[in-house]
């Protein structure tokens, strides 16, 4: 089982990693509406507000 220090993604992926939403690439925004939708669909969410 790694340490604390060691578990998570590594420094180089950390300072690569936006810092706020705004500075995510368009495709990203992308791929969030379409897991959410995905996620969406899958809840029946429109049912159960129905």
């Amino acid at each position: 089982m790694p340490s604390p220090e060691e578990a998570g993604p590594g420094r180089e992926v950390e300072e690569r990693a936006p810092r706020s939403p705004t500075q995510l690439p368009k495709a990203a925004w992308r791929a969030v509406l379409k897991g959410s939708l995905k996620e969406f669909k899958k809840d029946e969410l429109t049912d159960r507000a129905a």
